[in-house]
């Protein structure tokens, strides 16, 4: 083939095993590279089927239409909503010629989705991501010839099985409008070498860490029998360890939208996450500011609610810490004085202590000072810190995290993250534009947290959801998890497991959209 087949490749081909033939067309007319890199995937799909199959030769004979029109309709994927000068989308209505197009493509990728949708199950073996000083060692699932052995071996087991054959950033990955059942497997990054199975016609999904090619050879003939899917995820149970969840919320501003509306959101949000993990782990929740639009009586009872609910899921009670928009109109402070929801929420700074992760919590109110929306931290807060953190009994076992609302970093930061370049440039729009500042003492406070190891900080404030290395100690931001201000909303899933944080991003689509997307970007992180 001329082209890799890469996990991006791979999300395509899942894609169209769910029927999800909009988002595949949206994504190879994104780019000239991901056009041809489509067309290997049909190189890729007609390798692994038997040569003698039908569906090999319909494979090549769709590949030739698609071919055909080359570039004629690069570019038409977004061309019946453009941004204007505010931002806002401005309806272009296509020629009679370009619906002709799109209408021949899409019946390319529908034909092409009903041959991959034909198969018992799907798999995606998934490469080693964690880099380790040794070098790599999954050739059994990696390498060309793992492929080809695995499908010699279960020539007879109906199943679509897609490898990647380029490994990701190290420690990272990221996917863009990615499959319904990616989240599963990138959550849990760090236990790459894996495979995921999936059957979207019954909803079934697995996630079954191999270590070996025998392993590998078991977990396939436990997906060709009966109750596949249960047997799967049983064995899965049986090898992995328990993890505790942090959900990472915020930016949630209630009050901006009609709040029985917006509370429902939030809670699907909550629920559908938590309904996807392993019964034996465990959540918490962290809401790192603005809560609210403005600090109004009808606001804070909506948040209120949205806490009793979170209690209820969480095995901790659900940490706060207070943003710009709780505690003033419109978000912008002129006198840092009737923190009305700081009375609410109780003082800062204060310590949340989680021995089964040994980890522990340091929340700040960052509205002490600055001007309108900057934020500041304050001496005060630092010293009482210090203070409430020389009482902790070894303290050097645990790992520390601060959680604040405002940016500890300028925003040239954001604008630059290494190794994230396309996160950075599809779900980041407004970065590198915005004019936002940091902290007021961020450098004091930066300081300050670099002398107890902090290794984390967790805020969020300009909606942006992204995460930074700042000399290792990373800065995760969440983004809105209403989607304030932007067409799409955000949440972090934090998973610690064996002295390891994955942190994984979720983008996605409001609920009111007409695009169903969601993108994902994990990163594996040694504490």
């Amino acid at each position: 083939m001329n082209s890799l087949f890469t996990l991006r490749s791979a999300n395509r081909i899942a894609n169209l095993t769910c029927g999800r033939i909009e988002a595949v067309y949206r994504d190879i007319y994104d780019s000239t590279t991901n056009y041809h890199d489509f067309l290997a995937s049909f190189d890729y799909c007609a390798e692994i089927l038997c040569n003698n199959s039908p569906e090999r030769a319909d494979i090549v004979s769709l590949k030739q239409l698609l071919e055909e029109e080359g570039y004629q309709a690069l570019g038409m994927a977004d061309q019946d909503e453009e941004p204007d000068e505010i931002g806002k989308a401005e309806t272009k209505p296509r020629t009679s010629e370009q619906q002709w197009q799109k209408a021949l493509i899409m019946g390319v990728l529908f034909e092409l989705s009903n041959i991959v949708r034909r198969f018992k199950f799907n798999a995606i073996l998934l490469p080693q991501v964690r880099y380790h000083k040794d070098g790599y060692n999954d050739d059994f699932i990696s390498s060309p010839q793992a492929l080809m052995r695995l499908l010699e071996r279960n020539a007879d087991c109906n199943a679509l099985v897609l490898q990647p054959r380029e490994r990701p950033y190290i420690n990272r990955v990221t996917i863009f409008d990615a499959f319904p059942y990616f989240g599963i497997a990138l959550r849990q990054v760090e236990q790459w070498p894996a495979v995921l199975f999936w059957n979207h016609a019954i909803g079934a999904a697995a996630f079954v860490p191999v270590k070996d090619e025998d392993e590998l050879d078991y977990v396939f003939i436990l997906a060709q029998e009966d109750d596949a899917f249960f047997k799967l995820n049983a064995y899965a149970e049986s090898k992995m360890p328990q993890n505790h969840y942090l959900m990472h919320l915020s930016d949630l501003h209630f009050g901006a939208r009609k709040t029985q509306t917006q509370l429902d959101h939030l809670e699907e949000v909550v629920e559908r996450q938590v309904a996807s993990l392993d019964p034996r782990d465990t959540i918490g929740f962290v809401v790192t500011g603005d809560s609210v639009n403005s600090p109004t009586d009808a606001s804070v009872s909506a948040v209120r609610k949205y806490v009793e609910f979170l209690d209820i899921i969480g095995q901790d009670e659900a940490m706060f810490v207070i943003g710009n928009h709780d505690i003033n109109r419109f978000g912008l402070a002129l006198r840092h004085k009737n923190q009305i929801w700081s009375h609410i929420s109780g003082g800062y700074p204060k310590l949340k202590v989680i021995d089964d992760i040994h980890a522990i919590f340091m929340l700040f109110n960052s509205n002490t000072g600055g001007m309108l929306a900057q934020g500041e931290v304050g001496s005060a807060q630092m010293l009482a810190m210090r203070e409430q953190l020389s009482e902790i009994e070894d303290l050097e076992k645990y790992m520390l995290i601060a959680v604040l609302h405002h940016h500890v970093a300028a925003a040239s930061y954001y604008a630059n993250v290494y190794g994230n370049e396309q996160w950075r440039e599809e779900v980041g729009k407004y970065k590198g534009r915005e004019k936002f500042k940091r902290l007021k003492d961020a450098d004091a406070f930066l300081e300050f947290l670099r002398e107890f190891n902090t290794r984390f900080i967790l805020h969020g404030h300009k909606h942006i959801p992204i995460v930074i290395d700042m000399d290792d100690v990373y800065v995760i931001a969440c983004g809105s998890t209403s989607g304030k201000n932007k067409d799409y909303r955000s949440y972090n899933m934090l998973k610690f497991s064996d002295r390891t944080l994955t942190c994984t991003q979720f983008v996605e689509q409001k609920p009111d959209a007409k695009v169903d997307r969601q993108d994902i970007m994990t990163l594996a992180i040694d504490y």
